[in-house]
């Protein structure tokens, strides 16, 4: 039998599966007009520059994400942190270090 994990490993795709995610906790802050930390997520290129492909546990897109909510760094801050599901994808997509298609994301959030 294979795990969730090893199904994931094997087959995330960034715009089936990461992008929706960035886009759901991460794009409100993390975008063209406002690039809090920095940081943009609205391209795969964007959100690569906050990970160490290959060692999601070094990588500080990942690493965020497993704060616990309201400790100083948590991410996304004042959201729903990721559901176990949603941080083994981007946990996935780290691992095999994937820059995926030049897309950008179709949210245009606003705070």
């Amino acid at each position: 039998m294979i795990t969730i994990a090893v199904a994931l490993l094997l087959a995330v795709d960034f715009e089936k599966q990461v992008a929706p995610l960035l886009e759901r906790s991460c794009l409100e802050c993390h975008r063209p007009g406002l690039i809090a930390g920095g940081l943009r997520v609205d391209t795969a290129s964007d959100a690569l520059k906050a990970v160490r492909p290959g060692r999601p546990q070094e990588s500080p897109l990942y690493t965020r994400t497993q704060l616990a909510a309201g400790k100083t760094g948590a991410m996304p801050p004042g959201g729903p942190p990721l559901t176990a599901a949603q941080s083994e994808v981007l946990r996935a997509w780290m691992l095999r270090a994937h820059t995926g298609p030049r897309v950008s994301l179709s949210r245009t959030a606003k705070r």
